[in-house]
This record gives C-alpha cells, sequence and structure tokens, in this order.
C-alpha cells in the first residue's frame, strides 16, 4: 500500500464526512487499493455509528488517546500500513487528485526527499482581523493539516512531540527537526482547503504561551540574544503590518489585534 491518510478527530463529525467524502474515487483518480483512511479519533465511543462515504476501500475509526492532536496524529500513523503517511485535518477539504499529486512528486524526487508539505487555501477571502487558517501558498511552513512524508523518517525523526502542554507549535518543532536533516520539498498541486475560523478572545491565550515557552527551550535556550532580538523584529514588524491590515478590515478584530500585540511583546522576554 502507497500512502496512509491520517485524520485526527474530535466531535466534528459533520466537518469529518465532508473531509472523507472528498478522498472518494468520485474526486481522487487513484487506485483505492492503494490507500487508506485512519480516522484517530478523540471522542470515540464504539455504540456511535459513523456512515461512511462509498468510493473508499480502505477505512478504520480508532480510539485516539484523548492527549491532544498530536498525540493522536501519532496514535493514527503507528496504525499505518502505507509506505507514506499524509496527515490531513478532520475541518479540511482535500482537493480532486491530491493523492495523485502527492504520487508524481514522490516518483519525481531526488535522494534523501522524503518530506512534502501541500498546499493549503482558504474557502474565502479574509472578511476580519480575528479570523485565521493556516494559509501556506507558497511552502516554507509544513503545517500539520496537509503533509506527506515517508513513514520510516516519520518513526526515526521522532514523530509528533507529544510533551507540548497544549496543542501549538508542535508542528513547527517537527519542521525545525525535519528540515535540519532532510529538504522538505512543497508539492504545489496537493492542495487543501482551510475554512477561516473566528477566533474567541483570549481562548487560547495561556495554551499558545506556554507551548511557546516549551518550543523556545526547546530549540533556542542556547541562543536567547539572537532569539530576543529576532522577537523584537517581529514584535515591530507586527504592529506595522497588522494595523494596516487591521485598518483594511475597518478595524473588525480590533481586540484580536491587540491580544496578538501584548503576546508578541511578552514572548520577547519569554
Amino acid at each position: 500500500m502507497i500512502f496512509s491518510i491520517i485524520i485526527p478527530t474530535y466531535n466534528r463529525q459533520e466537518q469529518l464526512l465532508a473531509c472523507l467524502n472528498k478522498l472518494s474515487k468520485e474526486y481522487q483518480q487513484f487506485n483505492p487499493s492503494e490507500y487508506e483512511i485512519i480516522i484517530s479519533d478523540d471522542n470515540f465511543c464504539s455504540e456511535t455509528k459513523i456512515s461512511f462515504p462509498s468510493g473508499i476501500e480502505n477505512i478504520r475509526r480508532i480510539k485516539g488517546p484523548s492527549n491532544g492532536p498530536a498525540a493522536n496524529r501519532n496514535n493514527g500513523a503507528k496504525q499505518a500500513s502505507g509506505d507514506w503517511l499524509i496527515f490531513i485535518d478532520d475541518d479540511c477539504l482535500p482537493q480532486n487528485n491530491i493523492l495523485d499529486s502527492f504520487f508524481t512528486a514522490i516518483k519525481k524526487r531526488n535522494e534523501n526527499e522524503y518530506v512534502f508539505e501541500g498546499k493549503i487555501i482558504a474557502d474565502r477571502l479574509q472578511e476580519r482581523f480575528d479570523e485565521e487558517a493556516p494559509i501556506n501558498i507558497k511552502g516554507g511552513c509544513l503545517w500539520s493539516c496537509n503533509f506527506c512524508i515517508k513513514k520510516e523518517i516519520f518513526y526515526t525523526i521522532g514523530m509528533f512531540d507529544e510533551s507540548f502542554p497544549y496543542p501549538s507549535m508542535e508542528d513547527s518543532d517537527l519542521n525545525i527537526r525535519l528540515s535540519s536533516t532532510y529538504p522538505i520539498v512543497f508539492s504545489e498541486k496537493s492542495i487543501v482547503v482551510h475554512p477561516w475560523r473566528r477566533i474567541a478572545l483570549f481562548s487560547n491565550f495561556k495554551k499558545r504561551y506556554f507551548s511557546f515557552r516549551y518550543y523556545v527551550r526547546k530549540h533556542h535556550s542556547s541562543n536567547l540574544i539572537d532569539f530576543r532580538i529576532s522577537r523584537i523584529k517581529i514584535f515591530l514588524g507586527s504592529c506595522l503590518f497588522d494595523f494596516k491590515l487591521l485598518c483594511n478590515f475597518q478595524f473588525r478584530g480590533t481586540f484580536y489585534f491587540l491580544e496578538k500585540m501584548i503576546f508578541n511583546f511578552i514572548t520577547i522576554f519569554i
């Protein structure tokens, strides 16, 4: 089997079914026997029945570890039979022939190329400052909602770090660990659509802060001076750029702009 598609989920049945529908043979011109879908469900209940879309030969729903999305993704990967893992989030819509696009990139790869990040676009134009989506138009991000990796490499690198205290920064951490050894190739035609999500004010501030602190201590503790200089530049740059963006949105989302400024400022001294 070529691909194992790992989809972590938690209490998003409607979005999950829409995602799965886009992975059926109606939209994917790829041999159905050559890929499987593993749904690692952190809200698993054996009595809950889900009617999966037709046109998918190999699909499994397994009980998640209930320890956040990093552990949920790792849980699915441990059950994989395919040579390559594709990670897609349950609220994303894979576009037509994403599997064939990743397979084409794999066939054309150079030696030591084992990681492919896909393109992530939004479902519409952004309307407010306090909306977010992990857009990836040109690569260099390796967001966890759309990338492909050789299974043995994922295991060798140590998978997602489950020690992050909250679900934030674990994909950035994986990006650093992988890119230090392997080139990460951008697969422009491997596309998912990610909807914009409205951010509740200060709802994840604490979680983002402590995950960011763990990330900094893991990767930048040996050179905090350079790190703090870079954070000062980010803070000053975001003050100008984000304020202009806020103006474009006619100040819709002002409180999130202030939250972001506070976060960028206090993380200088983390």
